[in-house]
């Protein structure tokens, strides 16, 4: 319980950095944002939620040792590509809330 617990506190804060480094970093737009801003503020989200996603499932094998020897593969496959895919789905639905409410 207390592998889960760091690795929780670990990955969290780097999946809320992350994106909000690149999209401060990156966003020199204007008040009225384009299309290559919505589309940076998606990229940004697939890659923080991606990287959380992979190194949720690469490192957590190593700290939850099983009989499986391929514990890293879930991480490369399964969890990475998910992270990516619910970090685009997610930034979608967010902007398009934060753009129909202001």
């Amino acid at each position: 319980m207390l592998r889960l617990l760091i690795l929780i506190a670990i990955l969290f804060p780097v999946g809320i950095i992350i994106p909000y480094v690149l999209i401060t970093s990156l966003d020199k737009t204007p008040d009225t944002p384009s299309l290559a801003a919505y589309l940076m503020r998606v990229v940004a989200f697939a890659l923080g939620i991606g990287l959380v996603g992979f190194l949720a499932g690469y490192i957590g094998p190593i700290l939850f040792p099983s009989l499986a020897n391929q514990g890293q593969l879930l991480g490369i496959f399964i969890t990475g590509p998910v992270g990516v895919v619910l970090g685009v789905i997610l930034s979608w639905v967010w902007l398009y809330r934060a753009t129909k409410n202001g």
